[in-house]
């Protein structure tokens, strides 16, 4: 299982972690894009990117209220098939979708930025790449607002999209789809064209296991992606995966990415609308 970026401290699926200096991946090894970054950000204002569709709030704790955050992350992938994994440097280009937001009394702070690509990169001490799952990083100024402190914190990322960003991902089938709810459930109704599988059935599963439920479904049923696979252009890791289940306030799909994270899959997504929204939809549609 890789870490949460090449330069971070430990693995946690919810929590903050810290990153560490001297565990900074080799594309930083010759300039430090990220250090320079920080350095360049003298604003304090608050700002985010225009075109943000993701809202995440952090609890940071009230020892940093009145504080503010930077905040960055890579750019979102606008390849139209979303099969291609870029390196490090490509992914975060010009720092762009970042952003500076404040602390609130609760210790809470609220993130605004774009949905993240995953990268690969090679991590200090190895020679061999590794996809990192989508993640932010950020740093923390001092009491007066007026400087960054040095230590760099990275939270996962996992992207929630909505009906028609969801069927359009559907369509493309460069995106495994799949129905967390249980089988019985799957059985009396779902999404054409998507799969079951539970945070349950998952986790019983090693890894090697799990990586050939996929390959079997990936081989039958997503050519694109087979085809990507086959030539070696992307491995079994990083298959886009969209998971679903009832509605907004379902957990089942939460609980199936969470399992998914933590056996390895790197390249998750989250359609939160599920069943309801969808049906709501088709009978919309009939109507009109």
């Amino acid at each position: 299982m890789s870490g949460i970026c090449a330069s971070c401290l430990d693995f946690d699926m919810n929590k903050i972690v810290k990153s560490k200096d001297s565990l900074a991946p080799k594309w930083l090894s010759e300039k430090d894009y990220v250090q320079e970054f920080i350095m360049k950000s003298k604003v304090f204002a608050n700002y985010h990117p225009q075109d943000f569709n993701v809202k995440m709030k952090l609890d940071i704790g009230k020892q940093h209220y009145g504080k503010k955050i930077l905040y960055w992350a890579t750019k979102e992938n606008n390849n139209n098939n979303n099969l291609s994994i870029n390196d490090a440097k490509t992914s975060y280009g010009n720092f762009s979708n970042s952003g500076v937001a404040s602390v609130d009394k609760n210790g809470v702070v609220v993130l605004k930025f774009s949905c993240p690509q995953i990268y690969r990169t090679t991590p200090a001490y190895s020679s061999t790449p590794q996809s990192y799952y989508r993640h932010l990083h950020f740093v923390i100024s001092n009491g007066e607002k007026d400087k960054w402190m040095g230590q760099i914190y990275t939270k996962i990322v996992v992207c929630k999209f909505g009906l028609k960003d969801s069927l359009q991902m559907l369509k493309s089938g460069n995106y495994v789809f799949i129905n967390a709810l249980p089988c019985e459930s799957y059985g009396k109704d779902h999404i054409p064209n998507t799969y079951n599988l539970t945070h349950k059935q998952v986790k019983k599963m090693n890894q090697r296991e799990l990586f050939e439920w996929f390959k079997k479904v990936v081989k039958l049923h997503y050519p694109n992606i087979h085809k990507e696979i086959t030539s070696k252009s992307i491995n079994i890791k990083e298959i886009p995966i969209v998971a679903y289940c009832a509605h907004e306030k379902c957990n089942a799909s939460e609980l199936l990415l969470e399992e998914l994270l933590k056996k390895g899959m790197v390249n998750v997504y989250d359609y939160s609308g599920g069943m309801k929204e969808y049906r709501k939809s088709q009978i919309n549609n009939k109507l009109f």
